[in-house]
């Protein structure tokens, strides 16, 4: 099956996209190893930084399992851009583990490692909504620290207004 990164960034394929996905997910959860990147990318403050994230739906739950980088610093000329070869290459090595992981959304830091600012996630949310990257089933994760301590908030846009999700971590 073809994964949604795969039809972004490559166009149409031969192989028949994947099946539907469900715009009916009410609350995000996010595992471990995505937790563990998040805590990485915010040990090395001084640029936003962001990535890709990956998981599934399962019920009315979209469960995030990795996030990602978007490649090294210098390969992405935007910060809410990444690197063709390393997302496409990332998610493949997932896919092999698990076939229901795909592209889910992205994430984004500020340079200072605080949670960015509702403005902010707004603001990065109508810039990637313009390129296609967020949608009703496709988020942004606004990650960063609040009096020491990990906070993440979800939005996405739904007929052109952005939602704010309920975010369980472990």
């Amino acid at each position: 099956m073809t994964s949604r990164l795969h039809r972004y960034l490559l166009g149409a394929l031969a192989l028949p996209p994947g099946p539907a996905t469900s715009t009916a997910f009410t609350t995000t959860t996010i595992e471990s190893p995505a937790l563990n990147t998040f805590h990485q990318q915010l040990t090395a403050p001084g640029w936003w930084a962001t990535g890709n994230l990956y998981g599934h739906i399962a019920d009315d739950t979209l469960r995030i399992t990795h996030a990602a980088v978007g490649g090294y610093p210098v390969w992405r000329p935007l910060p809410i851009t990444g690197d063709d070869h390393y997302q496409l290459g990332y998610l493949d090595a997932l896919r092999s583990t698990d076939s229901r992981i795909d592209w889910v959304g992205h994430w984004v830091t500020r340079p200072d490692s605080q949670l960015p600012t509702i403005a902010e996630a707004g603001r990065w949310l109508q810039a990637g909504a313009t390129q296609g990257l967020f949608t009703a089933v496709h988020i942004l994760l606004a990650v960063g620290y609040v009096d020491e301590r990990l906070e993440v908030e979800a939005y996405r846009i739904i007929d052109g207004r952005i939602d704010l999700l309920p975010v369980q971590l472990p």
